[in-house]
């Protein structure tokens, strides 16, 4: 079932396939800006649900691939080896290249390879509509490709790796808890 999620901070919505553009049953989960203020309320959810997912879309504009936020975001799933593709949205044809090619630097820099990066246009026009443009239809096309060879590229063990190598510093905060919990009814 679909679910409102928490009002315009984020929505799940699940999709069969006579919805979903790649003929197959989804679960999309959409956020806004995951670093933005109005993010506080789900931010820590963000790592989780990726963990979770079968492949990941990071849509990010021009001023948001170069924030910090995003890096650390990528940094911190890229050990799961979950498939990932990313979008520049609202790129100008002018810049296209030279964004794409310094996206990749900083890629290469940080040991990040998504299955590809792909671009969306600015549409400035009200009248125009991106989601019929060629750049969507092939946008569509190459996330169904991308779908089609994520789903047998999943390995538990990277997952089990992870939660392993993040396990003491993620439950730190609870065992001191029940330390001082412990000390407590020790006392008393």
């Amino acid at each position: 079932p679909d679910s409102a999620g928490e009002g315009n901070l984020f929505s799940l919505s699940c999709s069969g396939p006579e919805e979903s553009f790649t003929g197959r049953d989804t679960i999309v989960w959409d956020t806004p800006d995951f670093d933005s203020v109005g993010s506080r309320s789900y931010r820590n959810t963000v790592p989780e649900i990726c963990a979770l997912a079968d492949a990941l879309l990071l849509v990010v504009s021009r001023e948001k691939y170069a924030d910090r936020s995003v890096w650390r975001m990528l940094r911190l799933i890229a050990p799961l080896g979950i498939p990932l593709m990313i979008c520049l949205n609202k790129t100008e044809p002018t810049d296209e290249a030279a964004l794409r090619a310094s996206l990749d630097q900083r890629l290469q820099l940080e040991a990040i390879f998504p299955a590809g990066t792909l671009s969306l246009p600015y549409v400035e026009r009200a009248d125009k509509r991106l989601a019929n443009s060629a750049a969507a239809d092939n946008l569509r096309k190459q996330l169904d490709s991308f779908l089609d060879s994520s789903a047998a590229n999943r390995s538990p063990e990277l997952l089990i790796a992870y939660l392993k190598q993040h396990w003491s510093q993620w439950t730190a905060p609870l065992r001191r808890e029940l330390a001082a919990s412990g000390y407590w009814q020790q006392a008393v």
